[in-house]
């Protein structure tokens, strides 16, 4: 082997090698972009509004059992005072608990109670005392249960 022959050989193994290493580069270079990205994906989505959060069922059922209960005691000692709007103050209790946040097991309960008090407060409006005080004993019963 020439001497010339030796520098190709040599030129062609630098070369291999220079493009070997700009390949690798590359590779490594792109895959850092692209975790980066995913990265940046994660967490835009993480802070999304709308994604659903973490409940805590035991919590939430608590939460739920004293703001319920707080609303019934409320509503029926005002409604025992003379002179109270029975039909309005059903209609605040209605609200108050078509606002609040339950977990499934008590929604056929809660749904019977929010029609309930729709009932209590139509009559109430119609100027029906005797169904309304029906039905009011017929709420009181169903809270105590």
């Amino acid at each position: 082997m020439d001497c010339s022959e030796k520098i190709k050989t040599h030129y062609k193994i630098i070369i291999s090698f220079v493009v070997a290493l700009a390949l690798i580069a590359g590779v490594t270079a792109w895959m850092f972009k692209y975790f980066e990205v995913f990265s940046d994906m994660s967490q835009v989505v993480s802070k999304n509004p709308i994604q659903q959060q973490v409940v805590d069922l035991a919590k939430l059922s608590e939460t739920y059992k004293l703001e319920s209960s707080k609303i019934f005691s409320d509503f029926l000692v005002s409604v025992g005072e003379s002179n109270a709007d029975i039909s309005s103050l059903a209609k605040q209790a209605q609200n108050s608990l078509l606002a609040l946040s339950l977990p499934a097991e008590f929604r056929q309960k809660h749904l019977a109670e929010v029609l309930l008090l729709g009932e209590i407060a139509e009559s109430a409006a119609a100027g029906k005392a005797t169904i309304s005080a029906a039905k009011i004993n017929e709420l009181k019963a169903m809270v105590s249960n």
